[in-house]
């Protein structure tokens, strides 16, 4: 991409990765923080109609690894989090920034890719070893990649 007065509307790839990265803030806003604060934090700075957005969204979904995360909430899965909100978060803000633009994003988008690629290895893992049914765990893993 290189700066340019050419509108996002005129640009259906810079379209779609924007809409990828603004879909993504609101997510990212309700559902990290639950997992990253201990329960006893939550009830105290997490709204109740954020928590249900959660609970529904893993009835509905199904979603193991964010079950687990309100279940259990193993502490690898917490630091997946948090990197969530300190580095994925502010990014999905400058993407959008750039993409309205059309500033030239690639190297930030190279971090940004090999941070994610790394956060996925836990993420694989789990669902490898979940015992769920082959089928819903192949599901589940394109659904995260």
């Amino acid at each position: 991409m290189v700066e340019g007065k050419s509108p996002i509307w005129k640009r259906p790839m810079d379209l779609m990765v924007f809409s990828f990265f603004l879909c993504h803030i609101p997510i990212t806003i309700l559902f990290a923080p639950q997992v990253v604060l201990p329960p006893d934090m939550r009830d105290v700075w997490i709204p109740e109609s954020f928590k249900l957005i959660l609970l529904n969204s893993v009835e509905l979904t199904g979603d193991p690894i964010l079950a687990m995360a309100i279940h259990g909430r193993p502490t690898w899965i917490a630091w997946v989090m948090a990197g969530e909100l300190l580095f994925q978060l502010p990014f999905f803000f400058y993407a959008c920034y750039c993409l309205m633009k059309n500033v030239d994003m690639r190297m930030a988008c190279v971090v940004y890719t090999t941070h994610v690629l790394t956060t996925m290895m836990p993420v694989v893992g789990q669902l490898m070893s979940s015992s769920g049914e082959w089928k819903q765990v192949i599901g589940w893993q394109l659904m995260y990649m």
